[in-house]
């Protein structure tokens, strides 16, 4: 499922929500760099990125001062049951990182086409989860 997104209502959108390189190297190695001209290449940000796939999972449709505790409950819910949307690469592989709620005001105004959830489904959708998980990890002696 694809996600529609906008981010015109995020200040300073061109800074925060891109990344941009004139390392042609960096942009062959790495995912996601796409070349605007002769010598630039961007991509769209790591952490705007996970948050506009978190949405489909987190089930809100922009940040905004109202709903910013909401965003927070629903990532640590979903980072707390196994699903990580940023990570940081080290020598030990990918470790996921929990967003702040700085990260989540960096972003105000950030329009995705999740389909809202009400507070009652979205706590049943984590719990199912959470039991898949534990169910799947046969750890567990009856």
């Amino acid at each position: 499922m694809s996600v529609d997104w906008e981010f015109d209502d995020i200040k300073n959108h061109e800074e925060v929500c891109w990344e941009y390189t004139e390392d042609g190297l960096l942009a062959y190695e790495e995912e996601g760099w796409e070349q605007v001209d002769d010598t630039m290449y961007t991509r769209m940000s790591p952490k705007v990125h996970g948050l506009i796939q978190s949405s489909k999972d987190a089930h809100l449709g922009q940040i905004n001062p109202t709903n910013m505790i909401e965003w927070k409950y629903r990532l640590d819910c979903l980072f707390d049951a196994g699903k990580f949307y940023l990570s940081s690469d080290t020598d030990e592989g990918d470790v996921p990182i929990r967003y702040r709620f700085s990260d989540l005001k960096t972003f105000e105004g950030l329009k995705v086409s999740a389909d809202p959830w009400t507070k009652e489904k979205f706590d049943l959708s984590i719990r199912e989860i959470r039991m898949k998980r534990i169910l799947a990890s046969k750890d567990f002696d009856f």
